[in-house]
């Protein structure tokens, strides 16, 4: 285990629930990767790409909490299990708030460069996601769908 990196993982999930977006780029390698499967097939690769996402992620949701089930870390990578939970209130994707509280199950795998964490990459099941806000995964609302 490198603690070192487990603790870089930890700040970087403390600083995503306070919104600190500069400090989250400051311990990320220039460019930075941001990897979200359930957003696109490729990964981001600039800062303003990445700060998009974080805002867009991190202002969709109030009151928000990154609870850490499992973390570990080597030299070379790191993995954190965590679950995400906060009220949905902004637009997220495309999709306006709903007031509806949601707790998501993801898992976030980091690799490491210098001292910093060179690309993140988050594997979240989106239909839960949208399952819980009461949505289906075609955008629809409950109450027009089929």
């Amino acid at each position: 285990m490198n603690q070192a990196n487990v603790d870089l993982i930890r700040r970087h999930l403390q600083l995503e629930t306070q919104g600190a977006y500069d400090e989250i780029l400051a311990d990320m390698t220039d460019p930075p990767e941001y990897f979200l499967p359930a957003l696109s097939d490729e990964p981001i690769r600039s800062r303003e790409g990445v700060s998009a996402i974080h805002h867009m992620l991190f202002e969709s949701l109030q009151d928000i909490s990154i609870d850490i089930v499992t973390i570990d870390a080597n030299d070379e990578f790191g993995f954190a299990e965590v679950v995400t939970s906060g009220v949905h209130v902004g637009e997220f994707m495309g999709i306006p708030g709903t007031g509806k509280k949601v707790n998501l199950s993801s898992c976030g795998v980091f690799l490491f460069r210098d001292g910093k964490i060179q690309r993140e990459s988050i594997y979240a099941e989106k239909s839960e996601f949208l399952r819980q806000i009461g949505w289906t995964e075609d955008l629809i609302p409950p109450a027009q769908a089929s």
